[in-house]
């Protein structure tokens, strides 16, 4: 019975077998329909498919380098799961259940290592994505984060370390360099006198340095701590004031500073003097914060300074969000806009005035020029004095200079002086350089020559007993005005110690004659007469010789260096008369002067009427003759009380007048009423 119950069993196992052969059948429709069933899917998988876990069980057997313990002991078990596939058991999900416990008893070993293996993988992509987030917050904080990093002077300046010290002059470096000395600092003698203060003069006769003040002309020897005065008088410092170093010659900077109008810093990394000597008007802003001063305009760019908040910086330009300012140290750079104040404009005080004495008349100057060729023609001054008004000072023109050694030519008397005095009217003789020979560089920056000139002009002062020097030096050019105005720093100095006027004609102010310098003339001349006549001339297009916008603009550009109690108008007695004449389609222009009847003259004895132009203030007159066109802006009463009216208005010293017998006298009363 026990062998026949096997066999029943051996059947019935073999029937199970054949049943849940369909039921397997049916488990495959099954699982088309319900997708959600992961059991019955791995069903349906292939035998090297039964040992997949959510993939990572089919991965792990292809992936050749994961590690298992025993991989004949993984074959085996493999094998033994292939072979229940004959013991399936009758329900399908009793054989899902040992499936799932076989699949779980299979990945018992490598689930924590895959667990552990994945944790890794997501801690690895975590990390490289937080790295990935850090590299790119630092880039971000990077590009909109300033540098902090400096630019060295050395570099900002392009220097290398010497014992030149480099020098900023109003913002600007310039190319000359000082030296330091017995620890001093010395810049050459050309950039100080170019530059800083004219008066410390270099004499190429006497190789010394000059400097003049009111009083005294002080001469510097080079390599010395000694100098002296006009008078011979011995002074000492505990330096030497003046160094002669490889052939060129410097002056101790602390010692011209304070005789100088100039404010100065000294900086180091490099060394370096910060100068300035612009006392106008300049922009400035305030520092609103503490920031950086960078060499561009960008916040990448490399910090030249620190400044802190309230500091105040020359304002140059505003470029963008960006502002270029200059810093007293010297350095040209860039803050942001947002870091600084409005602008706003300041001008610095001086730091040196110049208290020159002058000789200043109580009453307003009326100087009339008297032209004299010969030494006969001093006693016919009465004559043109004759119906004249109020002339406070006659200038007869009696001395020329005729040599490059400084010889003049003389036409004084003394009785032309006595007479003028006993009429109540002062002598200025005038010096004129008109002779074609004369080199002014060569008369000028000779000191023997200055002598000798001041000396005549001194003694002949005393001599014939003048009040006063006219000095119309017509000549001068850019080579010559440097020597030029030494020499009249020199005898300006000798007239003050005499008690004699010196009075000065100059050109109606312009570009093209600024070495003139009428702010240095001003320091030492008593007057200044400015010219105001030769608006056309000959050789020029035909027009006024004076038009009432020319004179003013000669006085408004004069009182912008010289003061008015010591501003003296010239006006003209004279005109011109102007031919046009055309020949085949060409103009040719000539003009000779006249004085005033005979100008009003021509135009009446032509027939031509003279109408008021208002723009020039001046009647005009035209008129054709043969083949020519006859021009004439007149001089007279109206014209001179128009010039009148200004020298009034802007409070000059008076009014100056070329020349005796070329007016009418009627035009004296004019002179008269505007004149006090």
């Amino acid at each position: 019975m026990a062998k026949n119950t096997d066999n029943i069993e051996e059947d019935e196992l073999l029937d199970n077998n054949i049943e849940n052969a369909e039921l397997l059948d049916d488990d495959k429709d099954v699982i088309k329909d319900t997708e959600d069933d992961d059991l019955l899917e791995d069903d349906l998988l292939e035998d090297d498919d039964l040992l997949e876990d959510d993939d990572l069980l089919d991965d792990d057997i292809e992936d050749q380098n994961f590690e298992i313990d025993d991989e004949e002991a993984f074959t085996d078990e493999r094998d033994d799961f292939r072979d229940d596939k004959k013991l399936i058991l009758k329900k399908g999900t009793k054989v899902r259940k040992n499936r799932v416990k076989r699949k779980i008893g299979l990945g018992k070993k490598r689930s924590v290592k895959q667990q552990k293996q994945r944790r890794l993988v997501m801690l690895g992509m975590t990390g490289a994505m937080v790295l990935g987030i850090i590299i790119s917050l630092i880039a971000i904080i990077n590009k909109y984060t300033p540098t902090k990093e400096h630019m060295s002077g050395y570099s900002y300046f392009n220097v290398t370390q010497s014992d030149d010290v480099l020098i900023i002059l109003n913002n600007e470096r310039v190319e000359d360099t000082g030296i330091y000395k017995d620890g001093r600092l010395y810049l050459s003698s050309d950039f100080i006198a170019q530059n800083l203060n004219q008066r410390f003069y270099f004499d190429t006769e006497s190789k010394a340095i000059l400097y003049t003040t009111a009083t005294d002309i002080y001469t510097y020897k080079t390599n010395s701590n000694t100098y002296t005065d006009s008078k011979g008088k011995v002074y000492s410092e505990d330096f030497n004031i003046v160094n002669e170093v490889n052939g060129k010659l410097y002056i101790d900077f602390e010692y011209i500073s304070k005789s100088s109008n100039f404010t100065y810093n000294y900086y180091q990394d490099p060394n370096r003097v910060v100068i300035s000597n612009e006392f106008t008007d300049l922009d400035y802003v305030t520092v609103t914060k503490d920031t950086a001063i960078r060499y561009r305009g960008g916040i990448k760019s490399l910090v030249l300074e620190d400044v802190s908040k309230d500091t105040k910086l020359r304002y140059n330009k505003s470029i963008d969000d960006w502002m270029e300012v200059t810093t007293e140290s010297g350095f040209v750079g860039y803050i942001k806009s947002n870091c600084a104040s409005e602008t706003f404009s300041e001008k610095k005080e001086d730091v040196y005035t110049d208290n020159m004495p002058s000789i200043v008349k109580n009453y307003k100057i009326s100087l009339a020029w008297f032209q004299v060729t010969n030494i006969t023609a001093n006693s016919s001054v009465s004559s043109y004095l004759d119906g004249t008004q109020a002339i406070t000072t006659i200038s007869p023109t009696w001395y020329s200079i005729t040599s490059n050694n400084g010889d003049m030519s003389c036409l004084a008397t003394k009785e032309f002086v006595d007479k003028m005095h006993s009429r109540g009217i002062e002598v200025w003789p005038l010096v004129d350089d008109f002779d074609s020979s004369i080199n002014g560089v060569t008369l000028y920056s000779s000191k023997t020559a200055r002598t000798k000139m001041i000396n005549t002009l001194i003694n002949d002062s005393k001599k014939y007993g003048y009040d006063g020097i006219n000095i119309d030096f017509e000549k001068v050019n850019v080579e010559s005005a440097k020597h030029y105005l030494q020499f009249i720093r020199e005898l300006s100095v000798a007239c003050r110690s005499n008690n004699i006027v010196l009075s000065i004609d100059n050109y109606k102010s312009a570009s093209y004659n600024s070495f003139y310098d009428l702010s240095e003339q001003n320091a030492f001349v008593d007057y200044l007469i400015i010219m105001g006549y030769d608006e056309h001339y000959a050789g020029s297009d035909s027009g006024s010789v004076a038009s009432i916008g020319f004179v003013e603009e000669g006085i408004t550009g004069a009182l912008e260096q010289v003061s008015s109690k010591k501003l003296i108008e010239a006006i003209p007695f004279y005109t011109r008369i102007w031919t046009l004449t055309t020949t085949n389609g060409d103009t040719v222009t000539t003009s000779k002067a006249a004085g005033m009847q005979i100008a009003i003259d021509n135009l009446n004895a032509n027939k031509a009427p003279a109408i008021w132009d208002e723009t020039v203030g001046q009647y005009f007159g035209s008129y054709e003759l043969d083949n020519s066109v006859i021009k004439i802006w007149l001089e007279e009463d109206h014209s001179i009380e128009e010039k009148m009216k200004l020298i009034q208005h802007y409070e000059l010293a008076g009014v100056a007048e070329w020349k005796l017998g070329l007016e009418n006298k009627s035009v004296w009363s004019v002179i008269a009423k505007y004149n006090q």
